[in-house]
């Protein structure tokens, strides 16, 4: 989430804006996955994530 913050606008899943209204705290000892896109960007997501 790097520096997303309550407020922010953010693209949803269909490409429309959308206001964040809520931001979970960073969590730690949990089961995540390391995704690698496309163009070589990697990110680490929960395995609850959704």
């Amino acid at each position: 989430m790097g520096e997303l913050e309550i407020g922010d606008i953010v693209l949803d899943r269909n490409g429309l804006p959308t206001t964040v209204t809520f931001v979970t705290p960073i969590q730690y000892n949990r089961n995540c996955f390391k995704l690698t896109f496309e163009d070589g960007e990697e990110i680490i997501a929960d395995a609850d994530h959704q």
